[in-house]
């Protein structure tokens, strides 16, 4: 009997341990995806100084952190520190050739280029967009879900003059994600560019509503 219950109180302590485990576990996975959420915050309102104290301290507890070495691509890229994003990127997709977010950020590396007054990239600017739609394609590829990729995919298309197939992708991509105010606003672009004005507006208008502060979408709404 003591050995019995011995048995019954060991099973108990147990599946305690491993509740309280994996709540705890929960709770840091929480706590990170947070912090990316802050970082992602910063990014887009410029304080790059702020977004890049908090991505090296990740990197320096754990130089492997593929997530990080992703978010330190995407600080560089949104400065147009298009080598040093390129190089971020690289780094993850040497360790993980499947990372959708490093293929998609690699994407937008060469699609920047496109804006360089260079006259190397100006006369490369085709192979610069073929190279950045293989890159979005890579991520939907290996993320099926990612609405970043279908929408960035939608620029380029449109950019090459395929307003069907960009419209095809930005709506994709506000199907995956119905509150991606800019893949919203693409759309309109996309349906304006075939003179279906009446519904571009309203494609504006949910945009600005989905984001007050979307100034490209009042922008073209003008």
């Amino acid at each position: 009997m003591n050995k019995y219950k011995f048995l019954v109180s060991f099973v108990i302590c147990i599946s305690l341990c491993n509740t309280s485990f994996s709540a705890g576990n929960n709770v840091y996975t929480s706590k990170v995806s947070k912090t990316y959420v802050q970082i992602d915050k910063l990014i887009e309102k410029g304080k790059y100084d702020e977004a890049l104290l908090k991505v090296n301290e990740m990197l320096a507890e754990n130089p492997d952190n593929l997530q990080a070495r992703t978010t330190l691509g995407n600080i560089y890229s949104a400065q147009y520190k298009l080598d040093g994003a390129y190089r971020e990127y690289i780094k993850v997709l040497k360790q993980d050739s499947d990372n959708a977010d490093a293929h998609n950020g690699l994407g937008l590396v060469y699609y920047r280029k496109t804006t360089s007054s260079n006259m190397d990239v100006i006369k490369n600017k085709s192979k610069f967009y073929e190279l950045s739609l293989m890159e979005f394609e890579n991520a939907i590829k290996s993320n099926p879900k990612h609405y970043q990729a279908y929408n960035n995919a939608g620029k380029i298309y449109k950019e090459i003059g395929n307003i069907d197939k960009a419209q095809k992708y930005f709506d994709k991509a506000v199907e995956i994600e119905p509150q991606f105010s800019n893949a919203v606003e693409n759309s309109g672009t996309a349906l304006f560019a075939k003179n279906q004005t009446d519904a571009a507006i309203e494609k504006y208008k949910q945009s600005i509503k989905l984001n007050p502060k979307n100034s490209s979408a009042y922008y073209h709404l003008g």
